[in-house]
């Protein structure tokens, strides 16, 4: 439904609210097909709903689709239209398709367990301060006993938790994937996707090249916040929504922090030194836990980056050597050797070489490539056949994309100039 608004505006005649002289339907191959094929035999069905067998005008039927909508596309082919004689549609146009396969995919084809090591990490992290004060204040007689002496009831509880939280924690959108056709995404599995069959065809390239750490919580700001659930062109407001709930969440888990931070055992409770080394234990405990929270925040956006394929850690070898000068094991000096070609198998230890030890110097950089949060726009990019130039949505991300104010002016582009040709015109 996220086309919804869009699709009203733009052509809902019967509301009287449609802008041009068009006639959309919404075709229901459900966001979460078991396959490719099932998705194209849905679309199809609803396609020859609408054609019938009577002979229609079907010369200027395209197909907007998005996402994974492009590959069910692609998948169908092209029909007959309800002659036979002709085609069914004769334009395609892809917002956000991952043509060439989905990064997010080879991880959960080829490393499945990746992801459920991040939820535990996430839930260890995230989890441990508030079973501890679920703990501690639950009983004040015995949970600040029980919480100091740790053992197996505080393991038992956090485990059960974070068991439960990965079995279905695994990051949200991760969803959008694990639909069962994760095999028929990969990278490598794309290429047999047959390629678009439309003589008008066109794709439309979407990208934001963030590198500033915001793009994963405005990414997940528009997962949360569909954009079909914003006024027409309105879903720029979910970046907002994204950043407010990653500063509220890390602003509870560092205001809980510092209260523990700030905390001391009372001078009097050294009158009952079992009491106060009890505290001191929570104390310390407390505060760990809600540090670990707050260190887990900030990984969010590289590790969803690196999911995603759009941060590619590059090891760059310097050509420099560190070398270090011992005397009896103990380290003396170290100095760096340059323009070595990062061969230290011999370094110049004034004399000394059996005591110094030199080692390669590496430099550690992080390429970012241009995705919209979920699909990277290399992939999206390079539609097999596509004959149209590329179009940039440059802000919006994977999900904004279907409602946002970018996609007033594709709108604009689609039906007013028609991508700088006739095909896509359509009268006011």
């Amino acid at each position: 439904m996220a086309w919804q608004p869009v699709g009203q505006y733009c052509g809902n005649i019967q509301n009287n609210i449609g802008k041009y002289k068009i006639n959309s339907i919404y075709p229901d191959y459900s966001a979460n097909p078991s396959s490719l094929q099932s998705g194209a035999d849905n679309v199809k069905a609803d396609i020859n709903a609408v054609i019938g067998t009577a002979v229609v005008n079907t010369d200027k039927n395209f197909i907007i689709a998005h996402s994974l909508g492009g590959l069910i596309t692609r998948t169908m082919g092209q029909l007959p239209n309800g002659s036979g004689g002709g085609k069914a549609f004769n334009g395609m146009i892809t917002f956000g398709t991952p043509h060439q396969g989905v990064a997010a995919a080879n991880t959960l084809v080829n490393n499945p367990q990746i992801l459920t090591k991040l939820a535990d990490d996430a839930c260890n992290s995230l989890l441990i301060g508030p079973i501890y004060e679920e703990i501690l204040y639950s009983d004040m007689t015995f949970g600040p006993w029980i919480l100091a002496a740790g053992g197996f009831i505080v393991d038992a509880i956090l485990d059960g938790a974070c068991q439960n939280a990965t079995d279905v924690g695994i990051p949200a959108a991760i969803s959008v994937l694990s639909t069962g056709i994760e095999p028929s995404l990969t990278t490598t599995a794309a290429s047999s996707i047959p390629p678009m069959v439309t003589d008008h065809r066109l794709f439309y390239g979407i990208e934001d090249g963030n590198t500033d750490g915001t793009l994963t919580p405005r990414f997940f700001g528009a997962f949360f916040n569909p954009p079909g659930s914003y006024p027409v062109f309105g879903a720029d407001a979910s970046d907002a929504a994204g950043l407010t709930r990653y500063a509220s969440e890390l602003g509870s888990y560092v205001l809980d922090f510092n209260f523990w931070e700030a905390q001391s055992v009372p001078w009097y409770a050294w009158v009952l030194p079992h009491i106060a080394i009890r505290d001191e234990i929570i104390i310390s405990k407390m505060r760990h836990a809600f540090k670990e929270g707050v260190d887990w925040f900030p990984t969010i956006d590289p590790t969803w980056k690196h999911l995603i394929g759009s941060a590619e850690l590059e090891i760059i070898n310097t050509g420099e050597c560190q070398c270090v000068v011992y005397d009896y094991a103990n380290p003396v000096y170290s100095y760096v050797l340059p323009n070595t070609s990062g061969d230290c198998s011999s370094g110049d230890s004034g004399g000394n070489t059996s005591s110094t030890e030199c080692s390669t110097i590496y430099s550690s950089n992080f390429i970012y490539k241009p995705n919209d949060g979920f699909i990277l726009a290399e992939s999206a990019m390079n539609g097999p056949g596509a004959n149209y130039p590329v179009q940039v949505m440059l802000g919006s991300n994977h999900f904004q994309m279907r409602n946002d104010s970018k996609t007033r002016l594709a709108t604009m582009l689609i039906f007013e100039e028609g991508i700088g040709q006739t095909y896509f015109k359509s009268i006011k």
